[in-house]
């Protein structure tokens, strides 16, 4: 044993090398809460782009639209992910899901028309969203329904649904590479 603590520098060393070796056996140390392994399993992000092209608002700017509108716009989606499109109104912090868009495997280009809002939300600002979302929680998404069976989220089939209201975007969303514009309802009720 003394010729293992000269060995090791002393006692220093030696109070180096027992709590290494204690972690290594899951016998020392003093934090008895388990070591958490950092996995990457989210696929690469990097060649992913969403743009909104119509109607054509930055920034701040704001385009007057009607109660049904039809927004498009281009994609690059990483493998994984569809394309979702939400909403809220500016005085709202709850997101609304309008669905899944259809993205051309060719070009890249979409289209998804919406409702926003209420008839008596004339003159409300909305912020609309592009926004990328993975793809299990995007089929979650679609096959949501409540306890009588009617679906959460607008997919497309032409059931009726109840939308889908929450604080947040669906758990995943790459919000890094979404778009946005802001947009105001104007009297014009526009054709759903």
């Amino acid at each position: 044993m003394i010729a293992t603590v000269a060995a090791l520098g002393g006692l220093g060393g030696l109070a180096v090398f027992l709590p290494a070796v204690g972690d290594m056996f899951g016998w020392g140390g003093d934090d008895p809460q388990p070591k958490q392994t950092v996995v990457a399993s989210e696929p690469s992000r990097s060649s992913t782009a969403v743009r909104i092209e119509y109607p054509a608002a930055r920034g701040d700017e704001q385009v007057a639209i009607g109660l049904c509108q039809e927004f498009k716009g281009t994609s690059r989606l990483a493998d994984g992910y569809r394309l979702w499109i939400a909403g809220r109104a500016a005085t709202d912090d709850d997101y609304v899901l309008f669905g899944e868009a259809t993205v051309s495997a060719t070009t890249g280009k979409w289209t998804h028309t919406i409702q926003v809002g209420a008839e008596e939300q004339k003159g409300v600002v909305f912020e609309i969203f592009a926004v990328p979302v993975p793809r299990t929680m995007s089929d979650y998404l679609l096959n949501a329904t409540d306890y009588q069976g009617r679906h959460l989220a607008p997919h497309g089939d032409g059931t009726l649904e109840l939308g889908l209201r929450n604080t947040a975007l669906p758990p995943g969303s790459d919000t890094r590479h979404s778009d946005s514009i802001k947009v105001r309802r104007s009297s014009d009720p526009g054709a759903c």
